[in-house]
């Protein structure tokens, strides 16, 4: 199953499970479900431990970062739009179109390849002039 990097933005898939962990362990040790704050601020002491963790590991071992980031995905290539991949990126035309403008294109023909980037960013290669 691919994720959909364009909704993410800059915060990673880790990043956001962290913030919910967190904030789910926050509430029940705030809420006296925990017998002490100590147990609370183990459970919360343990998540961060294991995000750092993976993240240490991940930058340490390619197999590991390929298997927790996607890959690029290219959506133009030669001046054409490569429509199943916008599909799968969830990405319309008009988005599309706006991204080129940003980034000073006004016409798709002009890009020779543009690609969804991990980070949810589109990256364009345009042709010398």
């Amino acid at each position: 199953m691919r994720l959909n990097k364009r909704g993410a933005g800059d915060v990673g898939l880790s990043d956001m499970l962290v913030v919910v962990l967190l904030a789910d362990a926050i509430q029940n040790a705030m809420a006296g479900e925990y017998n002490s704050i100590s147990n609370g601020i183990l459970l919360i002491s343990t998540i961060l431990f294991w995000d750092f963790a993976i993240n240490w590991a991940s930058y340490r071992m390619e197999w590991l970062q390929k298997l927790l980031s996607p890959s690029q995905v290219c959506i133009v290539r030669s001046g054409v739009m490569l429509r199943r991949n916008m599909r799968s990126e969830m990405i319309t035309k008009d988005e599309l179109m706006e991204q080129l403008r940003l980034q000073g294109i006004e016409d798709i023909a002009q890009v020779k390849t543009a690609a969804m980037e991990s980070s949810g960013k589109i990256s364009v290669v345009k042709y010398k002039d």
